[in-house]
C-alpha cells in the first residue's frame, strides 16, 4: 500500500512538472519563464522527494521485518538442533543399556544353561586299601554339578584272562574281554564331590594294571584312562582324561 502512495506522489510530481512546463512555454514571457519554471520543478521535486522517503521508509520496514524473520528461524533452527542432540545422546544412552542388558542376558542364559546341562569335566583318581584293595574314583571338581554319568570299563581285575592266556598261552579274544566290561548306573556328582565307582584286587602277577574309561555325560563325552603300577608292596597311580567321541 505504501509503495503505490509512493509511486502516485512521484507520478503527480512529474505531471505538475510537465503541466507547469507547457503552460510556461505558451503564456509566461519569457522574463518569469526561469522563475516559474524553477518553482515547478522545485514543487515536483518535494513530490519525488516525499515519494522517495516512503518508498525508503517502507524498504527499511520490509528489511528489518526478512531480518527479524531470518533471526527467528535461526533461533528455531538452532533449537532444533539442540533437541535433535539431546535425542541423539538419549539414544546412545538407550543402545548402552541395551547392550549392558543383552550381556546380562547373556550371562543369565549361560548361567542357567550350565546349572541345567552342568558344565566342567570330571577327573580320575584312585584309593588304595590294605590286602591289595584298590578303589577307583571319579570326582567333580568344578563349581557346576555333572549330570548323568554313565561310566564303561573293562575289569581291571584281570585275573581269569591272565590265567587263560598262560593256561593256553594265547589271547582271549575280543568276545571274552568285552565281557569283562563293567557298566556303571548312571548318576550325579554335585560340586567338589567324589565317587568311588569301582574296587578291585590287583592280581599278584600283575605290575601294571591300565583301565580305559568312557564317561558320558550330560554336558559331553569323555574318554579317561588311570593305570595303576605295583612297585614292591605300594601302589601308585596316573590319570588321563579328555573330551572325545563316545567308544
Amino acid at each position: 500500500m505504501i509503495n503505490k502512495m509512493a509511486i502516485v506522489l512521484i507520478l503527480i510530481g512529474c505531471v505538475i512538472l510537465v503541466i507547469g512546463m507547457t503552460f510556461a512555454l505558451k503564456s509566461i514571457k519569457p522574463i518569469y519563464f526561469n522563475l516559474i519554471a524553477g518553482i515547478i520543478i522545485l514543487i515536483g521535486t518535494l513530490f519525488g522527494l516525499f515519494g522517495k522517503q516512503i518508498q525508503d521508509a517502507n524498504s527499511s520496514e520490509k528489511s528489518d521485518k526478512i531480518l527479524s524473520s531470518s533471526t527467528s528461524t535461526g533461533e528455531k533452527v538452532e533449537n532444533l538442533q539442540n533437541q535433535l542432540e539431546k535425542q541423539a545422546e538419549t539414544i546412545d544412552e538407550l543402545r548402552m543399556e541395551n547392550t549392558d542388558l543383552y550381556g546380562k542376558l547373556a550371562l543369565a542364559t549361560k548361567e542357567t544353561e550350565k546349572q541345567i546341562l552342568g558344565d566342567g569335566m570330571p577327573s580320575l583318581s584312585a584309593n588304595f586299601h590294605p590286602d591289595n584293595l584298590i578303589s577307583l574314583i571319579i570326582s567333580n571338581p568344578n563349581n557346576y554339578p555333572i549330570y548323568d554319568i554313565r561310566l564303561t570299563f573293562p575289569n581291571p581285575d584281570q585275573t581269569k584272562i591272565v590265567e587263560k592266556m598262560a593256561a593256553s598261552s594265547s589271547m582271549p579274544s575280543w568276545e571274552e574281554m568285552r565281557n569283562q566290561w563293567i557298566n556303571v548306573a548312571p548318576f550325579n556328582l554335585s560340586p567338589k564331590s567324589t565317587l568311588a565307582f569301582y574296587n578291585f584286587y590287583m592280581p599278584a602277577s600283575l605290575q601294571t594294571a591300565a583301565c580305559f574309561t568312557n564317561i558320558v555325560t550330560r554336558n559331553g563325552t569323555f574318554s579317561g584312562r588311570i593305570t595303576v603300577t605295583r612297585s614292591g608292596g605300594t601302589f601308585k597311580y596316573s590319570t588321563d582324561i579328555r573330551k572325545a567321541k563316545p567308544f
